[in-house]
């Protein structure tokens, strides 16, 4: 599947956004590597220049593209991470977590 990295990371921070304006899903299509976005918000929808197909939701068709929630990447992975690789720096690394501003 051709797909340029710099579509796959605007695809990512497109599903990452939500508020005001609902949330977006994207989908890669796994024979083209089309990149399609689907808006809560039918009006954001309607100024999409093609229609989703209607099979979008079928993963074996389509790649849905998982947004930062998805993926989990707060502090209790940061943690299991250095529980298992770098268990005697485990106090310091709660430390640094511990502060304010530590992302």
């Amino acid at each position: 599947m051709p797909v340029k990295f710099g579509d796959i990371l605007q695809a990512f921070e497109f599903a990452d956004v939500s508020g005001g304006m609902g949330e977006c899903h994207t989908f890669v299509c796994r024979q083209t590597g089309k990149i399609y976005y689907q808006f809560d918000d039918d009006t954001l929808q309607e100024l999409e220049d093609e229609e989703l197909p209607d099979d979008i939701e079928d993963g074996t068709k389509y790649l849905q593209i998982p947004n930062s929630r998805d993926l989990d990447l707060g502090k209790p992975l940061v943690i299991a991470f250095v529980r298992e690789f770098l268990p005697d720096d485990l106090d310091e690394v709660r430390y640094f977590f511990s502060k304010r501003g530590a992302y």
